[in-house]
């Protein structure tokens, strides 16, 4: 589809966004789910964060969509990856980025996104977007976790399960830093994994309570939120109780199915859930160092390698406090090594990730 329509509103997103609306009622999508259209647009704006669609199937689209925004709106850029190395990865995770873009309009399963051909740093912006202006731009109301994962449930997904929503709000209590860039939080009901930049979680303390503002996520069918925004509050929420009870080794079948484009929803459920497993501690060793696991029956002496552990349908631990412990003062701020390897114990762990060798590993909620 082509078309010599000038949009004429450099800058402004709401109104790019507002005059494609014919564009879209009239698009002709592939069998990706991409329309592409011959209009040129071009804008400056904040790129709160970079979201990989993995399009690696051919005809699917660019690798890495950026979340934009002015004082007018938000939308998705979608950057090709020698852009996005030559360019946006030197400044991905830091905060307040702006950048002057050019590209092509294009949707998604009826999204509109610019196909960036131009993607350039602005060191000295003539605006800037803050965290208040932007929300005039989210929809207001506090929306529950199990709302957000509702609403991922239904996402128009691309071919390898990745999709992004509309921002939404919400709040909880910060439960833990499950990785670098990962941290859970809790409404009281359902726990909800959020991703961010450290700029973006700058600030947070486990244990605390906060509004966040998110742009609720799928990511190979695991649904999450990434986080824009947040902001304390004077708050309490109750501990979640699990909801499911699972052996160990069940954490091996909860995979997904690649290359199809509807909802993995017994995967994506699995997510929903916190679970609670009665097992017994014990370990493998690697490196010269402990890593503590889960097992469906004793294993008192641990074992040799990874491998074996694995091959023992052992549950995985996401824990920092249980992973690669190598002196005395590491392992007394584990849980596991307290425990005797021989008396089972009660463990709730929330769904973390399917793992590449075929397991999911879990974030355990110690008390």
């Amino acid at each position: 589809m082509s078309s010599s329509w000038d949009m004429g509103l450099e800058g402004d997103i709401q109104a790019i966004k507002n005059a494609s609306a014919p564009l879209l009622e009239n698009a002709v999508y592939n069998d990706k789910g991409y329309a592409f259209f011959d209009v040129e647009v071009a804008f400056t704006a904040r790129s709160f964060f970079y979201g990989n669609m993995i399009s690696s199937a051919s005809g699917a689209g660019n690798p890495y969509w950026s979340f934009m925004g002015d004082e007018s709106g938000y939308i998705y850029a979608a950057i090709p990856l020698s852009l996005y190395q030559g360019n946006a990865s030197k400044y991905a995770g830091q905060e307040n980025q702006y950048f002057d873009v050019k590209g092509t309009l294009a949707s998604f399963r009826g999204r509109l996104i610019v196909e960036v051909n131009s993607y350039s740093f602005i060191a000295s912006p003539s605006f800037a977007l803050t965290n208040e202006e932007a929300k005039e731009w989210i929809e207001e109301g506090i929306e529950s976790f199990q709302a957000i994962y509702d609403s991922i449930s239904v996402l128009p997904l691309n071919v390898k399960g990745c999709a992004y929503a509309e921002p939404k709000i919400v709040e909880g209590e910060l439960i833990a830093k499950m990785d670098d860039a990962v941290f859970l939080f809790s409404d009281g009901k359902n726990y909800l994994k959020v991703h961010g930049t450290k700029t973006a979680f700058s600030g947070l303390t486990v244990g605390h309570s906060y509004r966040l503002y998110v742009v609720p996520d799928e990511y190979i069918y695991a649904p999450s939120a990434e986080l824009l925004f947040a902001e304390a509050i004077e708050k309490t929420f109750d501990t979640p109780s699990p909801s499911k009870a699972a052996k160990a080794a069940d954490t091996y079948g909860w995979t997904y199915k690649n290359n199809v484009t509807d909802h993995a929803s017994a995967y994506e459920d699995v997510f929903r859930s916190s679970y609670v497993v009665k097992g017994y501690p014990t370990y493998y060793q690697k490196d010269a160092s402990i890593y503590f696991v889960i097992a469906d029956k004793p294993y008192p002496n641990g074992f040799a390698a990874y491998t074996n552990a694995r091959d023992e349908k052992c549950l995985f631990l996401k824990n920092e406090s249980e992973n690669n412990l190598k002196t005395e003062k590491d392992l007394s701020y584990s849980y596991l090594a307290s425990c005797e390897p021989n008396e089972p114990i009660d463990i709730t762990f929330v769904p973390y990730l399917w793992h590449t060798n075929k397991y999911f590993q879990g974030y355990a909620i110690f008390e």
